[in-house]
C-alpha cells in the first residue's frame, strides 16, 4: 500500500513538473501588453453591418486598431488556419506545397490607392 502511495505521489509531481514547464515555454514566446477592447467601433463588410460581439470586438493598442483574423475571415467566407510547424496564420485556400514565404510587392493604381486611403480614414 505504501509503494502505491509513493508511485501516485511521484506521478503527480512528475505531471505537475511537465505541465509547468510547458507553460513556461509558451509564456517565453509571448510579450505582455496593455490593450483595450474597443466596443465603440463597428464592423461593416460589403454593406452588411456585423455585431461586434465577443469574437469580433476590435482591439486598440498604441493608437492602432486590430481585428480578429478568424472572425473577419469567416465574415468574408475565406478559409483560415494556423500552421503550427511554421507558426503562421494562413488565410485563403493556398496550400503549403510550392509556395514561398517571401513577400510580394503589390502594385495599385492611383484610383485604388485613393479608395484604400478613403476606406482606412473611416477607422
Amino acid at each position: 500500500m505504501m509503494k502505491l502511495k509513493k508511485s501516485i505521489l511521484t506521478m503527480a509531481v512528475l505531471g505537475m513538473t511537465l505541465s509547468g514547464a510547458a507553460g513556461v515555454y509558451a509564456g517565453a514566446n509571448l510579450q505582455k501588453i496593455t490593450a483595450y477592447l474597443n466596443h465603440s467601433i463597428g464592423i461593416q463588410v460589403d454593406g452588411k453591418v456585423y455585431d461586434s460581439s465577443k469574437t469580433m470586438t476590435p482591439i486598440t493598442y498604441n493608437n492602432t486598431t486590430y481585428l480578429p483574423v478568424r472572425a473577419i475571415a469567416e465574415v468574408l467566407d475565406v478559409p483560415v488556419r494556423y500552421d503550427a510547424a511554421n507558426r503562421q496564420v494562413v488565410i485563403g485556400t493556398g496550400t503549403d506545397q510550392g509556395q514561398s514565404n517571401e513577400l510580394v510587392p503589390l502594385k495599385y493604381s492611383e484610383a485604388q490607392l485613393r479608395e484604400i486611403r478613403k476606406a482606412f480614414a473611416k477607422f
